[in-house]
């Protein structure tokens, strides 16, 4: 019967788009497992996102383009705006003495402060010193 058929296809539409709508807000268990071992670890200098890419025996280049579909960020780029946040709040906190912009970014994770400095200015349009400055000048952040 035509009516039984237009309610057969209607049905299977419906729960089609319940599934995929369903899907959608469930995370991919290898990228949750890598962001959790990236806030984990992002202070630590010694972190290598390629070695605990290794560790999680999956082909790093997959993970990569799941990981970067998931989040918008490579692993890389979402490593390093989590040390630059900390960075941000470590300039930002009035309460204690500023530290010099070394051992921000030695807290933040980097042994290497131009690099630092380079990652820093790249995801905030300003360096570190400049930064800090914008605060203690007119208290207006970039």
């Amino acid at each position: 019967d035509k009516n039984d058929r237009i309610s057969r296809n209607l049905i299977e539409a419906v729960c089609t788009l319940i599934s995929e709508w369903d899907n959608a807000g469930q995370s991919d268990e290898r990228v949750e497992s890598l962001e959790n071992l990236i806030a984990q670890n992002f202070t630590n200098p010694d972190f290598e996102i390629g070695k605990a890419m290794e560790q999680m025996n999956y082909c790093g280049d997959y993970l990569r383009r799941c990981f970067k579909k998931e989040t918008g960020l490579t692993p890389v780029q979402y490593l390093n705006q989590m040390k630059i946040n900390l960075a941000k709040k470590l300039l930002l906190n009035a309460t204690h003495p500023r530290y010099p912009i070394s051992h921000i970014a030695y807290l933040s994770g980097f042994y290497d402060v131009g690099y630092f400095s380079r990652v820093f200015k790249k995801l905030e349009g300003v360096s570190p010193t400049e930064f800090s400055a914008s605060l203690s000048g007119n208290n207006k952040v970039k």
